[in-house]
């Protein structure tokens, strides 16, 4: 009798495995999983995302680690709206809005307001400070063409494909190689939305003495204190490490206040 229990329980187990491995989906390919992501993005009635971005920069002389905080408000009858802040500066938030057909950008450091005639022209300026984030999501959810800037996406060749959990969430990874250095992207299999992406970028000790003889070029009339610290700063070779998390939410209706523009704030310390 303890025989037979045991192998209906056995029988059983097996079922249920059999079952879960049945209805898991089917690997797809690089492209199918990418057609569908950038599909899946076009589609959005409305998106809500949060996230950070751990930027580590850092050779021997000089640690340089940060990281930047963003939120992002989309609907697809064009209101936008894109924040970033660094944690303990007060004056780091930056502000990207469009409001029917008025758009306008601030950030603390210049503390002025700025129009624009397109939406992409605050997001290309704050490229640079956000580490690239105010361009990341965007690309793929505006209609407006980015001039001269591929989505992450389309800069991303030599694709492998695999499948791994993140925070428990089952996602596709792909990993291969975009301007010139590694990156990683992890895409839910549900939504086909982004999770997270890491860029690394070796630069060479001859690359980076060039970029300094480039910088010194550039600061040597414009910033003397920039030019001084640079002309006594010896170039070495070093590793660049980004890592992009985003915590996506695509609700059925959306509050018209998080289209707001709202400048004039200061990140509390």
């Amino acid at each position: 009798m303890k025989h037979s229990s045991l192998i209906i329980a056995m029988l059983i187990t097996f079922t249920a495995f059999a079952q879960t491995k049945t209805n898991h989906p089917a690997q797809l390919s690089a492209s199918e999983i990418i057609s569908k992501s950038e599909e899946a993005y076009k589609n959005l009635k409305f998106y809500l995302d949060s996230g950070k971005v751990i930027s580590d920069h850092s050779d021997s002389k000089f640690p340089n680690k940060s990281v930047i905080y963003f939120k992002t408000a989309y609907s697809n009858t064009g209101n936008f709206n894109f924040e970033f802040y660094a944690p303990g500066k007060s004056n780091s938030l930056y502000v990207i809005n469009r409001t029917g057909n008025d758009i306008k950008s601030w950030w603390g450091v210049t503390n002025k307001i700025k129009s624009h005639t397109k939406i992409t022209e605050p997001l290309n300026a704050a490229a640079g400070v956000s580490h690239l984030s105010s361009r990341m999501i965007p690309l793929l959810l505006l209609k407006e063409p980015f001039t001269s800037t591929k989505n992450i996406y389309q800069s991303l060749d030599s694709v492998a494909v695999t499948t791994e959990a993140l925070n428990g969430l089952a996602c596709y990874k792909l990993s291969g190689v975009s301007n010139g250095g590694k990156a990683t992207i992890w895409i839910s299999e549900k939504d086909f939305l982004i999770r997270k992406i890491t860029m690394i970028n070796v630069i060479s000790e001859s690359q980076a003495q060039m970029l300094n003889q480039l910088a010194l070029s550039k600061t040597k009339d414009k910033n003397p204190r920039a030019y001084q610290i640079l002309k006594n700063y010896k170039a070495t070779g070093r590793t660049l490490k980004k890592a992009y998390e985003f915590y996506p939410y695509t609700p059925k209706t959306i509050d018209k206040a998080l289209f707001t523009f709202r400048p004039n704030r200061k990140v509390p310390l």
